[in-house]
């Protein structure tokens, strides 16, 4: 199973996430970052990520843990255009996103912090 954490409070995790549903990603699994027990339960290994620097990707099956661009190019690219055109895009969507979070004064995710 993939699990993909996104920011229940971003604009764009959230259609991201209604864009992949349907498409009918099925083994995708979307978890909210901002529940810190959830997450924890998946694999506490996210837990020492920096959960505003993007998105995070968990390949169960591989044990294998990605953020940012190269999540996003885990699941999509296939070549290493994509993966560069992904990576310029990425860097786009994270300072749009970070601007809409300031603007609706949407506070950063905390681990260190965070009750649980």
């Amino acid at each position: 199973m993939i699990f993909v954490f996104i920011d229940s409070k971003c604009d764009i995790c959230q259609n991201y996430q209604k864009f992949m549903s349907m498409k009918k990603r099925r083994e995708l699994t979307f978890i909210d970052l901002r529940d810190k027990a959830k997450v924890k339960n998946i694999t506490p290994k996210i837990l020492l990520l920096d959960p505003n620097s993007g998105m995070i990707v968990y390949d169960e099956g591989k044990d294998l843990l990605l953020q940012g661009y190269l999540a996003l190019s885990y699941l999509h690219a296939k070549n290493r255009f994509q993966i560069f055109a992904i990576r310029i895009i990425y860097l786009l969507l994270k300072l749009v996103r970070k601007v809409i979070l300031r603007l609706k004064r949407v506070r950063d995710i905390d681990f260190k912090n965070a009750q649980n």
